[in-house]
């Protein structure tokens, strides 16, 4: 196992997954989308963790959509995204990207385990689409990325992440609960401009984090609820295939916003300023297959960040 900035030797880890999905429907307006992932993780030891997730859709013609969904263990992507369409493999990405879940703490792997409910409701009006939802969250072992130099902690608290220069910190287990209110807009056939507000459970310090090695920092970091918004916009050029998104997400000052896997929201909002951009590209050599080039820029006003003290100050 290597990452950027990794220059201890880390323990090889192995994953195996097995996802089974499937739609029933119930009655001409009631349907239930239901699966599960199973997982086997091998890291310095043996995990095996068993995923089950489900949403019951209750359609009410012209008033609506009521959703109710459960998942507990790994976030449901099935349910966080759409199964098909352009965007699919893309968003299914990241929202693997979005949910970091293998951490250590005092030497042993820990797989973070979500259990969630949440209600939502939506209606389509012309071109424009109201949402609101209610959630309630309890995790264990919960999973942040911190930004520390190497032996902050040492590899027995902290594991470094492959997809960035960070680490990922085991922060334990609290519970949350929020709700949002969103609506998006078609601006043409090819734009949407949506916007959402709303009130989740983040961590804050509540007392001094920079006493107590990663013990400390994991005891003085307690769940509270604060206000957030945010506006993103996507859309796509249509002569050069060119898809486009950007989105901002605003929200109190010294707060840590793990990342809430919402089951009846059609997208995810990310802290910050966030940009990606998509080309098709033709195929190659006569190779058969869709080939495409991704750029993505993530929270680029570094936002959500909680200061810690280097032991040297």
């Amino acid at each position: 196992m290597s990452g950027p900035g990794n220059a201890q030797e880390m323990p090889v880890f192995r994953t195996m997954s097995l996802k089974v999905a499937d739609r029933q429907q119930i009655t001409e307006g009631i349907s239930l989308d239901y699966g599960a992932l199973m997982e086997a993780v091998a890291f310095i030891e043996r995990l095996n963790v068993f995923s089950p997730w489900a949403r019951l859709n209750y359609d009410l013609g012209e008033a609506g959509r009521i959703e109710v969904g459960f998942s507990s263990g790994a976030p449901a992507t099935d349910l966080l995204t759409p199964a098909s369409g352009d965007n699919a493999a893309q968003n299914a990405l990241l929202g693997l990207a979005m949910f970091p879940r293998v951490s250590m703490r005092d030497g042993r792997a820990r797989v973070q385990n979500n259990q969630t409910y949440e209600i939502g409701y939506r209606k389509v009006d012309g071109g424009r689409t109201y949402a609101a939802s209610l959630y309630q969250d309890s995790v264990r072992n919960g999973t942040v990325l911190m930004s520390a130099p190497l032996g902050f902690f040492g590899t027995a608290d902290l594991l470094p992440d492959l997809a960035s220069n960070s680490s990922i910190f085991n922060v334990g287990s609290y519970r949350s609960v929020g709700y949002t209110a969103s609506v998006a807009q078609s601006i043409s056939q090819h734009w949407t401009a949506s916007m959402a507000v709303g009130n989740s459970g983040v961590l804050a310090p509540v007392g001094d984090i920079n006493s107590g090695g990663a013990d400390g920092v994991r005891h003085n970091l307690r769940p509270v609820r604060r206000p957030w918004a945010t506006a993103r916009i996507s859309g796509q050029f249509p002569r050069s295939g060119t898809r486009l998104a950007g989105a901002y997400m605003w929200t109190t000052h010294g707060t840590l916003g793990p990342a809430h896997a919402w089951l009846t929201q059609s997208w995810q909002p990310q802290l910050g300023l966030n940009l990606q951009v998509k080309q098709p590209i033709p195929a190659m050599g006569g190779i058969p297959g869709r080939f495409e080039m991704t750029a993505e820029l993530r929270n680029l006003l570094a936002q959500g960040y909680v200061p810690l003290m280097s032991p040297d100050g």
